[in-house]
């Protein structure tokens, strides 16, 4: 008999309406936000021109931390860290209008993950870089700098909150054995490579040497990534705790190299537009928006998520069989890369140019009544400000940019995060909602006889002699494919439940013409 692949058996069912639960729902109204936590100090190249033999200035490196009002006062929470976007220079100075934890997408993010239930930090890492330097080779070499100190950063964060745990009282109620570290735009760069990096060396490949052979990246100068060796431009903070944190999610972005991936790394979920104009989707040379430079070939989200497929480390996802709609779009053109979204958007055309333009962000806003009266260093000498300006150059790539189109989109991203988080952070989360609870066939049509529920050591299913049944697959309730059964003699099958443990099930029963699903107890 014909078999029918499971994933598409699941697709024929319909989806039910989820009952509310934590971290896949915002089941909290309210949220309480701490500004500006210090979570560390490091040195800041923005003051020096010449990090060679300029005075370094200490910076206090800052978070603000979401948490929800109301929660148990003893439970402990995952933890999101959110880097924002920037290019690596201050909102403004980078030519965007964004570029700080304050931005708009990067609060709504950290909001809505408190009200599921998470603890969420917004933080700041060190930016700076020389964008106007006429030498190439300064600006290329700078950037790549920029960028490994967000990555120090970003794990002197994910340390602050292990001491916290160990040495201080838990001031925020986090579980430090569920971090997901969470990127917007040059924030992935950061979340990416800090994932993927684990030592020094691995950086040392020939894009990443100047034209004299000589290491972009110091590391007598600038310390490991971790930030866990002194040197003139890193400062050690939180000494004594790792750095490993369990998720990864970037928005856009890419990876500086993918030799960094191996099967040590946590799994990855990616969000990204095919055709952004600054971070490439496959493999392409990354152009800065800041200076429009092409820096070094990187990997964007589909490459990446292909190497870590080969690695395994989104087998976790591979093993689920989902049949929520937002799932299948992704399937539709994610070539079966299971933590991969593609958000395809169109191109639109240049208003001072007439040239066709790519979006980038379409989950990104802003304030356009004050930043349509800024003028941009961009615009032509003499076009009166209301014709050009940040918001009207920011606009270029996002021309129908609204606060409802950003957290509409945030919606698909939440939609295809959350059950993916619950399984990679091992929430506990009840996904039954997603595999099964309507069928399309009922019993009395196919004469099902199932039982007994609950059961010990086995159960037995029984259907009349004009309805065979063609496969039985076993699911735990988080969506995972424990057994399946594909010799059925006689319409009958009696499956010991010995390699169960304690616990709810879901037998899917396929027939020529639907399913059955029967939820069941072994005790």
């Amino acid at each position: 008999m014909k078999h029918v692949n499971i994933l598409f058996l699941l697709l024929l069912m319909s989806l039910t309406t989820l009952a509310q639960q934590r971290y896949l729902d915002e089941i909290f109204d309210d949220v309480t936000i701490i500004d500006s936590v210090p979570y560390g100090a490091n040195i800041t190249v923005i003051t020096v021109a010449d990090t060679s033999i300029g005075v370094p200035t200490l910076q206090t490196l800052d978070m603000d931390v979401y948490m929800p009002v109301g929660d148990e006062d003893d439970l402990l929470r995952p933890l999101v860290l959110i880097a924002h976007t920037g290019n690596f220079l201050p909102r403004g100075v980078n030519g965007s209008v964004q570029g700080n934890r304050q931005d708009s997408a990067v609060v709504e993010v950290a909001k809505r993950l408190a009200r599921r239930g998470f603890v969420a930090a917004t933080f700041t890492y060190r930016q700076g870089w020389n964008p106007i330097s006429d030498d190439i080779n300064v600006r290329v070499e700078t950037l790549i700098n920029a960028a490994y100190r967000g990555v120090q950063d970003l794990n002197t964060c994910i340390r602050f909150f292990k001491r916290n745990v160990a040495e201080g009282d838990n001031t925020f109620m986090v579980d430090t054995t569920r971090i997901t570290a969470w990127g917007h735009g040059t924030g992935s760069y950061v979340v990416l490579a800090a994932a993927t990096l684990d030592r020094y060396e691995d950086i040392l490949v020939p894009k990443f040497f100047d034209s004299e052979g000589i290491p972009m990246v110091i590391q007598q100068i600038n310390g490991d990534p971790f930030g866990l060796e002194a040197a003139p431009l890193n400062i050690v903070n939180h000494p004594g705790y790792t750095s490993d944190f369990q998720l990864s999610v970037n928005l856009g972005g890419a990876l500086g190299d993918t030799t960094w991936i191996d099967e040590s790394d946590p799994p990855m979920i990616s969000f990204h537009v095919p055709r952004d104009p600054f971070a490439p989707y496959v493999y392409d040379i990354l152009e800065v928006p800041t200076t429009g430079d092409l820096i070094v070939d990187v990997a964007g989200s589909y490459k990446t998520q292909e190497i870590a497929a080969q690695f395994g480390l989104n087998d976790v996802f591979a093993d689920i069989n989902w049949i929520d709609d937002i799932t299948a779009k992704a399937n539709e053109r994610n070539d079966g890369l299971k933590g991969l979204y593609p958000v395809p958007r169109p191109a639109w055309p240049n208003p001072l140019t007439g040239e066709d333009e790519f979006e980038a962000g379409p989950w990104d806003w802003w304030n356009s009544a004050i930043w349509s009266q800024v003028p941009h260093t961009s615009c032509p000498m003499g076009l009166p400000l209301p014709l050009c300006n940040f918001d009207v150059i920011s606009k270029i790539n996002n021309p129908d940019m609204s606060a409802e189109k950003g957290r509409r989109y945030l919606d698909t991203v939440f939609a295809y995060f959350g059950p993916r988080g619950c399984v990679a952070l091992d929430l506990g989360c009840d996904l039954t909602d997603l595999i099964s609870s309507v069928t399309n066939l009922q019993d009395d049509e196919v004469g099902l006889k199932f039982g007994p529920n609950p059961a010990t050591d086995y159960i037995e299913i029984n259907s009349n002699i004009n309805s065979p049944m063609q496969a039985i697959y076993i699911m735990s309730t988080d969506g995972k494919r424990v057994a399946q059964l594909n010799t059925i003699d006689n319409n009958r099958v009696q499956y010991r439940l010995k390699d169960l443990v304690p616990g709810m099930y879901i037998a899917l029963i396929q027939f020529e013409h639907g399913i059955i699903a029967k939820k069941f107890a072994k005790q």
